[in-house]
């Protein structure tokens, strides 16, 4: 099956096929990149080995390590945004609204708690925070 990348300006596209009269699926697939300058170590940092912050079941029952980003089906972990300057960029997880790559393998809540779900193979998932002010920050 062919593949095409493309890099697309900032603007409105639409997708489709127009006039298939062979009746050919088109899958696409879209990953935004957003403004990577705020990245401090990949900015997501999951259940940090920090004082003060909650962690996920993975950790505190689970036996998870802390400053991973593997997790076992039917745990949590807790995601954290670590930024440059927390006197001028948030912190707060409430702050951002959290998305998974696929919701049918992990799902996240509004306040950055991963869930994994069943699955019969090890798989990846991407797990994005935006900031509610300013959506260039991902």
């Amino acid at each position: 099956m062919p593949q095409f990348i493309f890099i697309l300006e900032a603007g409105t596209y639409y997708f489709g096929y127009i006039e298939n009269i062979s009746s050919v699926t088109i899958k696409y697939v879209l990953e935004r990149i957003i403004d990577t300058s705020v990245d401090i170590y990949n900015t997501l940092v999951a259940d940090p080995n920090y004082i003060g912050y909650d962690l996920g079941s993975e950790v505190r029952y689970n036996n998870g390590l802390c400053d991973n980003y593997t997790i076992t089906e039917g745990f949590t972990r807790n995601m954290y945004v670590m930024v440059e300057d927390r006197n001028t960029q948030s912190i707060s997880r409430l702050d951002y609204d959290w998305y998974s790559s696929n919701d049918d393998i992990a799902i996240v809540t509004s306040y950055g708690t991963v869930l994994a779900k069943n699955v019969d193979t090890n798989i990846e998932v991407k797990i994005y925070a935006m900031l509610k002010e300013d959506t260039s920050i991902v």
